[in-house]
């Protein structure tokens, strides 16, 4: 009787450290999305801030890879959109290129603005794209 009370205790607390290390990483996470505050920050308004940084952090990765798809298929049409804001069919890459170049140094900051943020946003998927392989 005896053995089989120390084993209902040890199963006991083997349940007990599970449920115990399941809540810790459950509450780490939450710390980590920025939805619970982190108690190892002294000050409450450097807390309140580090705290919207991961919320936000957090947001705009989910939402990055909400429209990962899109994002994708934006850039795969990126070549074509650009000959159509031109008005001028190309069939070369190598004159758009050239074309291009012409209007970015004619100051058209449109072209150059979108030309920015298509880098950004290939940056950003070639990391996401290296992430996910691993």
């Amino acid at each position: 009787m005896s053995g089989n009370k120390k084993v209902k205790e040890s199963a006991y607390e083997q349940q007990e450290n599970r449920l115990s290390a399941q809540s810790s990483a459950f509450i780490k996470l939450l710390t980590q999305r920025g939805i619970l505050g982190d108690a190892e920050i002294d000050d409450d308004k450097i807390r309140q801030a580090q705290k919207e940084k991961k919320r936000h952090t957090y947001h705009n990765t989910e939402m990055l890879l909400q429209h990962y798809r899109d994002i994708v298929w934006a850039l795969e049409c990126f070549p074509s959109t650009i000959v159509e804001e031109l008005d001028r069919p190309l069939d070369d890459l190598d004159a758009l290129i050239s074309y291009v170049d012409v209007e970015i140094s004619l100051d058209n900051r449109k072209l150059e603005s979108r030309i920015e943020s298509i880098k950004k946003s290939r940056l950003l998927l070639d990391r996401i794209n290296d992430a996910l392989t691993i």
